[in-house]
């Protein structure tokens, strides 16, 4: 299915429906499996992979993204989980200092981020703070980021925050904090945003104009996480930050079954 054509009304409700079902299985996942994997664990012995920091959405665990951290760490990337932001409930500012103070006590330099939703904008929050507080940040082997990959993050905001309650209203495109981080450009080249073609929270086309935007032919904005095909972008999209020079790898294009899907516009 191409990308510019909308999905059926009985394939979004079937979409929807299965994506609630996987958030109710990766909460009983984090129940029965509560332990997060350390550093190391699963990749082959003398991995040398650039480090990878698993940012997860509002309200969420690592569990969401477990299988995208099985899959890094098999290629022999050490994958780091924040356990100080627990289920992700703080205000974005106060959750990227609690990133960036990790980064700082590991000692992460050019580490990637792999982010779902709120991640996101945690993740970029976390650049622009680096680029304030670290003469370095713009070289590689000084600054703590190299490359930001975000699933279904509402860039811009979403309407629908205007009828949350507590930490959904933070996402309400007049906020201070969305203000900011739609205005602030300087990390974008170094984002790329992954987006589903119907996302039930994400309003579509919110990626900054300058990272590399990677739509996807899925529905959804959780179950997405889990689907082999993004699962393998992400894992060769790492690859290709590593490689790169200035955490900006080339604007290639990517395959899924029978679609042809450009990384940028």
């Amino acid at each position: 299915m191409p990308t510019n054509v909308r999905p059926s009304i009985p394939r979004i409700v079937a979409g929807v429906a299965a994506d609630y079902a996987y958030v109710l299985g990766r909460r009983l996942t984090a129940t029965l499996k509560p332990r997060a994997p350390l550093p190391g664990d699963g990749t082959p012995p003398g991995s040398r992979g650039r480090p990878v920091v698993i940012l997860p959405g509002i309200f969420e665990s690592w569990h969401y993204l477990e299988r995208i951290v099985e899959a890094l760490s098999a290629a022999g990337h050490p994958v780091y989980i924040v356990g100080d932001i627990g289920i992700n409930g703080r205000p974005i500012p106060a959750t990227a200092r609690r990133v960036y103070r990790y980064l700082v006590a590991h000692d992460l330099r050019d580490a990637i981020l792999v982010a779902h939703s709120k991640g996101g904008l945690i993740g970029k929050h976390v650049m622009l703070h680096d680029a304030q507080v670290n003469p370095g940040a713009n070289l590689p082997g000084r600054r703590r980021v190299a490359h930001l990959i975000a699933v279904n993050t509402p860039w811009r905001g979403s309407e629908l925050a205007r009828y949350g309650v507590g930490a959904w209203r933070e996402f309400a495109p007049r906020r201070p904090v969305m203000a900011l981080l739609a205005a602030e450009s300087d990390v974008d080249a170094r984002i790329t945003a992954i987006d589903s073609a119907v996302d039930q929270y994400v309003p579509r086309e919110s990626a900054p104009a300058a990272a590399t935007r990677i739509p996807v032919p899925l529905v959804g904005h959780f179950r997405v996480l889990a689907h082999p095909s993004v699962v393998a972008l992400i894992v060769d999209r790492v690859r290709e930050v590593t490689r790169a020079r200035g955490g900006v790898p080339p604007r290639t294009r990517v395959s899924y079954p029978g679609v042809g899907i450009p990384t940028a516009e």
